[in-house]
């Protein structure tokens, strides 16, 4: 029996109270042994943004992440569910 193996190839963001320069999301990606992390890109489209991956990512085996970024102490982004 042969294991199916999963890849991404692009990342999709549900987004809320994002807007461009002032609320956004940004993501980056490890592949196997390497530290160093990919930049996936800027998220700041509302109600969805997908952005191409550089490389093939397998799923779930290797570290995603995100951070959140703002200019008002009041408004923050938010990544649906």
């Amino acid at each position: 029996m042969q294991d199916v193996y999963k890849l991404w190839s692009e990342l999709k963001l549900f987004l809320e109270n994002a807007s461009q320069d002032h609320q956004y999301v940004t993501a980056d990606y490890q592949l196997d042994d390497s530290s160093t992390w990919i930049e996936v890109g800027t998220f700041d489209t509302v109600p969805v943004e997908a952005q191409t991956l550089t490389a093939l990512y397998p799923v779930p085996a290797h570290p995603l992440q995100a951070a959140m970024y703002s200019d008002d102490e009041a408004q923050t982004p938010r990544i649906r569910r």
